[in-house]
């Protein structure tokens, strides 16, 4: 599944924890998977990267709007305003609460280990699902 739109500004808390993400404005909201982080590829302009992609309301912050946010790997650069394509690929974890910052942190760094060895082709067992 690929879903699109253009790169807005968020909450701004990614890039202090050290996962900058780009918050995708969805054109078609139909189209969003279900609540989680998911592994996919990032597209903008002439070039795609994988990418970690949190779907949800981020509940460690409280109760907020459902977006979709990706931390693109090994790429930080100012895409405010561009259109970008992400694809769905695999769901690495379903979105939970956590108690605090650091533990999502801790998360948040093992997804993007599961999500580097899924970039590298290897196969990970017991993720909630894939195709």
């Amino acid at each position: 599944m690929t879903i699109s739109g253009e790169i807005i500004r968020g909450a701004g808390r990614g890039r202090p924890m050290g996962f900058p993400t780009a918050n995708v404005d969805v054109t078609d909201p139909a189209a969003v998977p279900a609540d989680g982080v998911w592994f996919g590829n990032f597209t903008l302009g002439d070039w795609t990267a994988p990418a970690l992609v949190s779907v949800g309301t981020n509940p460690t912050f409280g109760p907020g709007a459902r977006t979709v946010e990706a931390y693109v790997l090994d790429r930080d650069e100012d895409m405010y305003g561009q259109i970008a394509q992400v694809e769905i690929l695999t769901l690495i974890r379903l979105q939970v609460r956590f108690d605090g910052v650091p533990a999502l942190i801790e998360a948040m760094r093992a997804d993007e280990r599961i999500a580097r060895r899924l970039a590298d082709g290897e196969t990970v067992p017991d993720l909630p699902w894939s195709p």
